[in-house]
């Protein structure tokens, strides 16, 4: 079944919920009937103008946490279809008179991962067409007929431009969402390639983090994260130097652990022994940890890749 997060963050789409069974119209309806149009979903029938509708739509979409588009679906979820075609789709959220920036999207295909059809029976020909969109990480705009730019974001079942206040509060949004996933990478990487480093690696470079460290050292992670996000992350300061819990206790005590054994003045084979214990024990909970910030990150709506 198909339900959104709290956040609006879908749990699955029309393809996941196939498990790679093959569309259908009949899969389609019995997969409708679970979905409401919401946060992270929108029928549109298709049977007018779609234009500027489909464009608004994707935008919004892809401004907050993404979702699916159904065109050649009523509101009521009923199966009407529809004569565009994909190539039609392309053009119009091509969006070609709109001036392209590094910071912004204007063509609205980038954030549609995947585009599916169904053709319906005894339609002559008609299909339904269901769009995926994911979040680009930027901000996407529809280009309106004044050739203003405007930022469109979901607000329950509607697709609504933003105003200043509405607009500040998305860029703190995915700028957060942006720092959780970049710091899930990290870890993750990290986690991966910990096991097996040779020696002055694993001292020097194989246990850094330098994504979290930089964004601790400019403050950005103090001024983007909620109470919650640093708790999970850092966990709660412990005397004057240090931190209790959190998913990096373990990176920094191995840390410690290899430090403290090269200064400990024992011969070479010894201390490659000891590190390379430390840094199997430390491999193992840090693919923990990585596994744990993903849940974290789904839980409050955030995808990870």
């Amino acid at each position: 079944m198909a339900r959104s997060t709290k956040s609006g963050a879908p749990e699955s789409n029309f393809r996941s919920w196939l498990a790679g069974k093959r569309a259908t119209e009949r899969k389609l309806i019995e997969y409708l009937a679970s979905v409401g149009e919401w946060w992270n979903s929108e029928f549109k029938a298709a049977t007018t103008e779609i234009d500027y509708g489909l464009r608004k739509t994707v935008c919004a979409l892809a401004n907050t946490d993404g979702g699916e588009v159904f065109l050649g679906v009523r509101d009521d979820k009923s199966l009407t279809g529809t004569d565009v075609d994909g190539n039609r789709i392309e053009q119009i959220l091509r969006q070609e008179r709109a001036s392209p920036g590094d910071w912004y999207v204007v063509d609205l295909n980038e954030p549609v991962s995947r585009t599916f059809s169904i053709t319906l029976a005894n339609r002559f020909g008609k299909r339904v067409h269901i769009l995926e969109v994911k979040p680009r990480g930027i901000p996407a705009f529809v280009l309106e007929r004044d050739n203003e730019l405007s930022l469109f974001i979901r607000q329950g079942g509607s697709s609504v431009k933003a105003n200043s206040f509405k607009a500040l509060e998305w860029q703190r949004k995915v700028t957060r969402e942006d720092l959780l996933r970049n710091c899930y990478l990290e870890l993750k990487t990290l986690s991966m390639t910990v096991g097996g480093m040779h020696l002055g690696l694993a001292a020097n470079l194989g246990l850094t983090v330098p994504y979290l460290t930089n964004r601790l050292q400019d403050g950005t992670i103090y001024k983007l994260l909620t109470d919650e996000d640093l708790l999970f992350l850092l966990g709660r300061a412990r005397g004057r130097s240090g931190y209790e819990g959190g998913i990096y206790q373990d990176l920094f005590e191995a840390r410690y652990e290899i430090t403290k054994e090269m200064n400990m003045g024992m011969e070479r084979h010894e201390v490659d022994q000891s590190i390379e214990e430390i840094l199997d024990r430390a491999g193992e909970s840090l693919r923990n940890r990585a596994e744990s910030l993903l849940y974290y990150l789904h839980r409050n709506g955030i995808s990870a890749d």
